[in-house]
This record gives C-alpha cells, sequence and structure tokens, in this order.
C-alpha cells in the first residue's frame, strides 16, 4: 500500500513538472493583431485663459511597428463649438506642437458645454465635449502657514520649511471635483530677482480631490509642505536662494479633467500595481478635452 502511494505521488509529481516545462516553450505561429494608430487630442479650456490650445497627434501601436509616427499632426481642420459659433484653429508654428485661438474670439464660459472636432487629411476624425464648471467659493477660502529653519554652521546654509493648511466650502448639489494646492515662492537674491515656484506636497501626492460623500462640508488639504536651501550673505552653487511667500491655486474641475489626471496619476505611481487604461472621452481617438474654472491666491511673508 505505501509502495502503491508512493508511486502515484511520483507519477503527480511528473506530471506537474512536464506542466511548468510546458509553460515555458516558444511561442509559435502566433498572429499578432494590426493595430492602426488613433487620433489623439488634449485640450483643457478655462474662462481665465487667454488662448484655448488644442493638441492633436498620432498613438503608437505597440505591436505594429510599420506605423512611423514622428510627432504632432500640423495640417489638421481642428475647430471648436459653443453650440451657436463655430471658430477655426490654426497651428501655431512657432511652438510646433498646438493649434491656438485667442479667447476673445471664442469665449469661454462657466455653464456651456464646448466641442472639439479634428479631421485629417488622411481621413481620420474626432470629437469630444465638455462643459465648463462654475467657479469654486472662494470667499470662503481659509489658510494657515508656518516655517521652521535648521542652519547649518559649517557652511551658513538654511534648510526652511515652509508647511500649509487650507480650506474651502463645498457648493451643495451635485458632485464637485478639484485641484487644490500650492508652492513656495522663491527669490534668486543674486543678480536679477526673479521669481521661481516650488511645488508642495502632502502626504498623498495629489491635489485631486471630489466631494462625494461630503456635499456641502468643508473640504480640506493639510500637511503641504516644501524645503528651500537658502543661504544668507553668501551662496549656494553660485546662487542665493529666499523664500518670499506661498502661492495657492484651487480649480474647480469637470468629470472629464478630473477623471483623465487621477488616472494619469495612478498609472505611475506604484510600479507593482496592475496597469489601468487612461481616461479618455474623445470619440474616434483617445484623449481629453476638459474644463476648470480657476483661482490663485498670493500669500506673502
Amino acid at each position: 500500500m505505501i509502495k502503491l502511494k508512493s508511486a502515484i505521488i511520483n507519477v503527480t509529481a511528473l506530471l506537474v513538472c512536464m506542466g511548468f516545462a510546458s509553460c515555458e516553450q516558444d511561442a509559435v505561429n502566433v498572429d499578432i493583431p494590426i493595430i492602426e494608430p488613433k487620433l489623439v487630442l488634449q485640450s483643457f479650456i478655462s474662462p481665465q485663459d487667454t488662448q484655448i490650445k488644442v493638441y492633436v497627434s498620432l498613438s503608437r501601436p505597440v505591436y505594429n511597428s510599420n506605423i512611423n509616427n514622428n510627432g504632432w499632426i500640423t495640417d489638421a481642420d481642428v475647430k471648436i463649438s459653443d453650440g451657436l459659433t463655430t471658430k477655426q484653429l490654426s497651428f501655431d508654428g512657432l511652438s510646433g506642437t498646438k493649434y491656438t485661438l485667442h479667447t476673445s474670439q471664442m469665449p469661454i464660459v462657466a455653464g456651456k458645454t464646448y466641442t472639439l472636432m479634428v479631421n485629417t487629411k488622411d481621413g481620420r476624425s474626432a470629437k469630444a465635449t465638455c462643459t465648463v464648471p462654475y467657479p469654486t467659493d472662494t470667499a470662503s477660502l481659509s489658510y494657515k502657514w508656518d516655517t521652521t529653519a535648521n542652519r547649518n554652521d559649517n557652511d551658513g546654509n538654511i534648510a526652511r520649511t515652509v508647511r500649509l493648511n487650507m480650506s474651502w466650502n463645498d457648493i451643495a448639489g451635485g458632485i464637485n471635483y478639484y485641484r487644490a494646492g500650492a508652492s513656495v515662492r522663491v527669490i534668486e537674491t543674486t543678480g536679477a530677482p526673479n521669481e521661481t515656484l516650488q511645488n508642495m506636497y502632502g502626504p498623498s501626492y495629489s491635489d485631486l480631490q471630489t466631494d462625494k460623500n461630503k456635499d456641502g462640508q468643508k473640504m480640506t488639504i493639510n500637511d503641504l509642505s516644501a524645503e528651500v536651501n537658502e543661504q544668507i550673505g553668501g551662496t549656494v552653487v553660485g546662487f542665493s536662494f529666499r523664500p518670499v511667500g506661498i502661492r495657492i491655486h484651487l480649480l474647480s474641475c469637470d468629470e472629464n479633467y478630473y477623471k483623465y489626471h487621477i488616472s494619469a496619476v495612478n498609472n505611475g505611481s506604484d510600479p507593482f500595481s496592475e496597469p489601468t487604461l487612461v481616461f479618455s472621452n474623445v470619440q474616434g481617438g483617445l484623449g481629453c478635452f476638459g474644463a476648470y474654472n480657476g483661482y490663485i491666491k498670493i500669500i506673502s511673508f
């Protein structure tokens, strides 16, 4: 009886090994699907912008090595409509990347729905729509900031940490989407007083929020921080820096803008996570046409 069980175990082990071996064989005579490239559109419109900008390109299918796609499409027919008026965008040859239209020709208005239409000379076409959101309750925006500094006695270098908490009231009714965050305003004190921005980050590293399950409540972003290396009476790698304030941004976004940026962030945040598709609202192609209504608050120290 024992010998019989042993024989059964040996046969089972052999079958398992044969199964693993078969999994390692090279695949032959596999037909790789032919996937044609698609139009890729990207545009985000806002009442605060002076230009409408649209980027048009072709996707690059992984399994189609015959496609020679070298970049932007420069000769497409690109139009935008607000339902009553349709305007043509012109390719910006100086930038070599985008189509533009001044907003004096097509004002971007909160509550309006816009349609973007793109046609190429080789017969491809794509379109997308978005509705511009209303602004946030900026009157309710409140914030608290502080700074701490550590000096290196050897070289005089100061590492200054700037921290910020901010909040605002959600507008009740429906689902609202927000992009809210801040940057430290840094002045180069040697030579021309050039101002640059250094991003502040929180624990989640994301500045996107939604009021889902928090309708009409207070929205918050806490523990934003950034470290600025400065030196008093000297230079750091040839320059001397000094933080002079904070720039807060508070955007009301449409669903397209929010879902596109959330999916783009999630796609590269964790190398061990499952890959996710980047959100697209383009019919006949890929990409995103979205809208936002922005507000900027400048704080000086």
